[in-house]
């Protein structure tokens, strides 16, 4: 099998071996069936996959988080030619069959689906007759509510190990501490599978902390000197524009990214960084996951984030070529302050939940005893205004609720709906001078029938396009036909739909959890801390503390670390002063040669001529004209 797999990466990807930890999770994969990879970013987990599931007969499954993750995992194998489904996305309940069908008749060797798509009935059911040989788990630490990026639906994915017990399963990250890692073992069911670990360490990268009260000119300096692809990373949406603002303003051509950007201009900004038209890009956490591109040489944390696991899963995007790389994290005082209210003070307490939970049963009229037996359109800012509750307080709130099934959150899919309220020839006369509604309606009717008989729903990009103008003009144009009462409109906003999945009871529902978010905000606190301790010790190297936060004991210090190059230069300070001490003493009253200086301070050559030099230039000593050396008078007045 071995051999046949190597054919394969060679095949597809032009490989003629694969690297020692990929061949560990291979090794281990084929003999027990089961493994768990933690292999640090950069390290090819995905190889760990794809390869098997051309090799094996059948299709793999893979579960990931994001859609970028699977779209940009599913463009590659398609260069590659290997044939993939991808079912995320809103796609149609006929879609999703066809899909599905393809899978089971269409020689598909992988199906992308997402955690939470895997929840619906339908499609478990559907699964249930695919010849799945491989289940491939992605991201795995998500599966953990001690992880980083926790989905509440990766705790359900036992299901599939229980619906296809004979498939191969590997579980694949590059952030699990030991604690992760357990439960990931645990949430799959498989307390004996065996972890394949490779060294998180990045040889390659240097990792500094500066202390600085001006980061924007540091920023500025630090690019200017150290050129090449960069990521910057900041903390809030807005920072994106005003850093990237910045940077463009002194000249580094920048651009910008984060999860509020229209999805074209996501699309737009995120390409001019890969084809590096613009080799810098300011963004928020939302960027890097599933993105390929290998010679970055540059990630900079402009603020402090809010744990050790972030920080050394976006660190490691630079260098993934293996060349030198820099990994710069700026901070002062204040900040420390700033991620204490970022993270610690919105952090739901056993009283906040409890307090949200029964504003929300009051919001949504449920009565004591009841809830389960409908759906509730819910709109968080506008449930947040009317009780005076901080956003982000709220929204942590409900999703852990949420976590603890007490309720479920789905974001409306539901189009907006017309229906025009007039008949044809009246509304021909009515458009006749109102050319823009005009062009709208025109592009309604091209594009559906129907809006005369009821209300039908349409695709507000599909029309404006059609219609050319923007969005919002589109919209503003059909609000304005609405109050004319030309049309009835309804617009669906970004309302979430709630379904409690248990009875009000208050106290009785909500007392149960508060030992869990006792745990819950404790092991937030612990996290920022430890980023902090990170920052904070100045004498450790820091790619010891980092390894030994996951677990790996660094036998020495890295020597490429900030804290590892102030103590070499320390040592060649000290080394410098010891021999310049040497030479004076040693010349004294007298007359040396540089030969006799150089046997008496046992150095290499090239140190005492340099040293000599020095103390020459400073006029400490001089030269004879017999090319011996002299001290000056003035020798009592220069430092030791």
């Amino acid at each position: 099998m071995q051999e046949n797999l190597i054919h394969i990466l060679q095949k597809y990807w032009g490989y003629t071996s694969f690297r020692p930890s990929q061949k560990a999770v291979l090794d281990t994969l084929y003999h027990k069936n089961k493994v768990i990879g933690l292999l640090p970013t950069g390290a090819g987990k995905s190889i760990c996959f794809q390869v098997p599931a051309i090799a094996e007969p059948g299709i793999c499954l893979v579960v990931s988080p994001l859609i970028a993750l699977m779209q940009d995992q599913q463009e590659n194998l398609k260069k590659r030619g290997v044939k993939t489904i991808n079912l995320s996305g809103n796609i149609s309940h006929a879609e999703l069959n066809q899909q599905l069908d393809n899978c089971l008749y269409g020689n598909y060797k992988l199906l992308y689906i997402s955690p939470e798509r895997l929840q619906n009935s339908i499609v478990q059911e559907r699964l249930a007759s695919l010849p799945v040989s491989i289940i491939a788990i992605d991201e795995a630490h998500c599966i953990s509510e001690w992880g980083t990026d926790f989905r509440p639906a990766y705790k359900k994915l036992s299901l599939l190990t229980a619906t296809f017990p004979k498939a191969k399963l590997i579980a694949l990250t590059a952030t699990a501490t030991p604690k992760v890692l357990e439960d990931i073992k645990t949430s799959l069911e498989i307390p004996e599978a065996p972890v394949v670990k490779a060294s998180f360490a990045r040889p390659n990268i240097f990792f500094s902390i500066f202390k600085t009260e001006n980061k924007y000119e540091i920023l500025r300096k630090f690019l200017l000197k150290n050129t090449g692809i960069s990521i910057i990373y900041v903390r809030s949406r807005k920072a994106t524009h005003d850093l990237s603002d910045f940077l463009n303003n002194v000249g580094l051509s920048t651009t910008y990214y984060h999860a509020g950007i229209p999805p074209k201009q996501k699309q737009q900004n995120m390409n001019q960084w890969l084809t590096e038209a613009k080799p810098y890009i300011v963004a928020t956490s939302a960027f890097g996951m599933g993105i390929d591109k290998s010679n970055v040489r540059n990630v900079i944390h402009f603020d402090i984030p809010e744990s050790i696991e972030s920080y050394y899963q976006e660190a490691g995007r630079a260098g993934r070529d293996q060349l030198p790389a820099k990994a710069l994290l700026l901070y002062n005082e204040a900040d420390f302050k700033k991620l204490e209210h970022q993270f610690i003070e919105v952090l739901p307490t056993p009283k906040n939940v409890a307090y949200i939970y029964k504003k929300l049963n009051a919001y949504l009229g449920v009565a004591y005893g009841e809830g389960t037996t409908a759906d509730y359109q819910f709109n968080l800012i506008s449930f947040c205004k009317r009780y005076n509750i901080p956003y982000t307080n709220a929204l942590l709130s409900l999703k852990l609720l949420e976590r603890y099934n007490i309720i479920q959150l789905e974001q409306s899919q539901q189009l907006p709906l017309l229906k025009i309220e007039i008949s044809a020839k009246t509304l021909e006369t009515y458009l006749q001078n109102k050319q823009n509604a005009k062009q709208i309606i025109e592009a309604l009717l091209r594009i559906k029938s129907g809006y005369f008989d009821m209300l039908t729903s349409f695709n507000p990009e599909q029309v404006s396009k059609k219609a050319g103008i923007s969005k919002k003009e589109c919209i503003e144009q059909l609000q304005q036909l609405h109050e004319q009462e030309i049309i009835q409109l309804y617009l669906k906003d970004k309302d979430t739909q709630l379904k409690f999945l248990v009875p009000r009871e208050d106290n009785i529902t909500i007392n149960p959890l508060n030992t869990s978010i006792k745990k819950e905000y404790q092991h937030k606190v612990n996290q920022i801390q430890a980023m902090v301790d990170y920052i904070n010790n100045s004498t450790t190297c820091k790619v010891k503390l980092l390894l030994s936060y996951f677990g790996e004991d660094l036998k020495k210090d890295c020597q490429y670390c900030s804290v590892c190059y102030e103590k070499n230069s320390n040592k060649n300070r000290l080394n410098a002063s010891s021999l310049k001490e040497s030479i004076i003493n040693f010349i004294g009253n007298t007359e040396k040669y540089s030969h006799e200086i150089t046997t008496h301070v046992n150095v290499p050559e090239k140190d005492t001529l340099t040293m000599l030099r020095i103390l020459t230039e400073k006029n400490i000593i001089k030269q004879t004209i017999q090319n011996s050396y002299i001290l000056t008078k003035n020798i009592d007045h220069e430092k030791p």
